[in-house]
């Protein structure tokens, strides 16, 4: 397992992947936005650290394309955006297995906002944020489940203080909730150990 799960701050993939490294760049989640500027911040991040970006549509690929570009990449990043949104393209794909598959192997799969929420055991606490009537072909709530515990990003925002303290007082007693601020990086070893490090806004 070779994982790194970030709110923004992208600088600790330096660490872990070499300049001119291929990226497969997943930009789905950010596909119920009018206006998904963050999905562009990420690939000017990543475009600046001198890395390799090939896009992975998963939206309007098939899976076999899907599987071929996983399997020519060397880490795969998954951009923000709506999570129950992002689930349900994935699911629609059929890919859940390689999703998983890819995660467990020894490339290094980087998970940020949604990205990294996918990770989770389930999506329920999520609501809060998401809009999941943006992904009304999605069955179920559950997760990739790669993770024992609940990835709440972003933590720390003024504007969304009051809906951690919801999911933190709702869930507390049910799931492990990890809180991550934006200049801080998940580094995660094996599904419920894992290092809170720093990382730098590139």
């Amino acid at each position: 397992m070779n994982t790194l799960l970030l709110s923004k701050n992208l600088g600790i993939i330096k660490n872990y992947l070499t300049s001119g490294s291929k990226i497969g760049f997943v930009p789905t989640a950010g596909e119920t936005y009018d206006n998904p500027w963050f999905v562009v911040e990420d690939r000017q991040r990543l475009n600046k650290m001198n890395y390799n970006i090939e896009d992975i549509d998963i939206t309007n690929l098939d899976k076999t394309s899907i599987k071929n570009k996983l399997n020519e990449i060397d880490a795969l990043f998954v951009s923000g955006g709506n999570v129950f949104y992002l689930m349900q393209q994935i699911r629609k794909k059929d890919i859940v297995e390689e999703f998983i598959n890819f995660i467990n192997s020894d490339k290094l799969y980087i998970g940020t906002s949604a990205g990294g929420c996918i990770c989770s055991p389930t999506l329920e606490p999520y609501k809060a944020f998401d809009n999941i009537d943006d992904a009304k072909d999605l069955l179920d709530l559950n997760g990739l489940k790669i993770i024992d515990f609940i990835l709440l990003p972003h933590y720390g925002k003024e504007k969304y203080l009051h809906l951690y303290d919801d999911i933190i007082n709702q869930y507390k007693d049910k799931y492990e909730l990890v809180t991550l601020h934006d200049n801080e990086a998940i580094v995660l070893k094996s599904n419920n150990e894992y290092d809170i490090v720093s990382s730098d806004l590139i």
